[in-house]
């Protein structure tokens, strides 16, 4: 039943919050001073707000607490486990990346020197070093006409400490072999790992079937004796351990 409130709560209400325009707010100022009981309601709801704001709500210590239920952790599948196996950095793409470096410095022109204490590394041609001459001391008229002629003076660079190009190739290709040989056994050595790990995981999923198929016809087997027993009127014990003699197509007790 749907009853409709009173138009003076309605003003009532509005004028409490200060919701009147100004002429109906003087009309119900006159209307409280006339009704004594609209006026007892209105000092009634106006000392229930102005309350209101001191009202402090103690709290309270609870006297249970409450307990997440942290559920058991989900076993990863053989899937999840064999890919998390691939995720860890493999040392192949080092020597990848050395071998691709390697030939990249020989292709721009690389050369080794032996040094004192030790070799240097350096790119580009190298311009002949200068050395003494071979060319013995000469006398007044040889000098003049060396002057005139200087082509005839030999310079000839030290090349004895030199890695030759062909040094360098070798050394080249020896490294290469080295690395390539290097990956090739970490590949086979991963392989073998890999098949290693996929066949312990084979091996112990066929146990838990085992287990699990074990398990089950165990059951059965008990069942089918529990009603056994319960056909022939004796217990599982006496039929276990008595040996008694058994009718199968007795029905059981209750049953026909």
């Amino acid at each position: 039943m749907n009853e409709r409130m009173d138009p003076r709560i309605d003003k009532l209400m509005a004028y409490l919050y200060g919701e009147l325009p100004e002429s109906e707010r003087r009309a119900f100022e006159r209307l409280l001073g006339e009704d004594a009981e609209l006026r007892q309601e209105y000092e009634e709801l106006a000392g229930t707000r102005a309350m209101l704001p001191a009202w402090r709500i103690e709290e309270r210590v609870p006297s249970f607490v409450l307990v997440e239920d942290r559920p058991e952790p989900k076993r990863a599948s053989f899937w999840e486990r064999f890919v998390a196996s691939w995720k860890v950095p493999s040392p192949a793409w080092g020597l990848a990346f050395a071998t691709i470096a390697l030939v990249v410095a020989a292709a721009a022109g690389l050369r080794v020197q032996k040094i004192d204490g030790g070799l240097a590394f350096r790119f580009g041609e190298e311009a002949a070093a200068p050395v003494r001459s071979t060319v013995p001391e000469l006398g007044p008229g040889q000098e003049l006409a060396l002057r005139e002629n200087p082509d005839r003076s030999v310079l000839v660079p030290a090349t004895a400490d030199w890695v030759t190009r062909e040094e360098m190739d070798n050394q080249n290709a020896e490294l290469v072999m080295a690395l390539t040989k290097a990956l090739n056994d970490y590949g086979q050595r991963r392989d073998a790992e890999t098949y290693g790990l996929v066949q312990s995981m084979a091996q112990q999923l066929r146990d838990e079937q085992n287990r699990d198929y074990r398990q089950i016809t165990g059951r059965l087997d008990t069942m089918g004796l529990e009603v056994l027993a319960a056909r022939n009127g004796i217990s599982l014990e006496d039929l276990l351990h008595n040996g008694a003699e058994l009718n199968p197509e007795r029905p059981l007790e209750g049953k026909e």
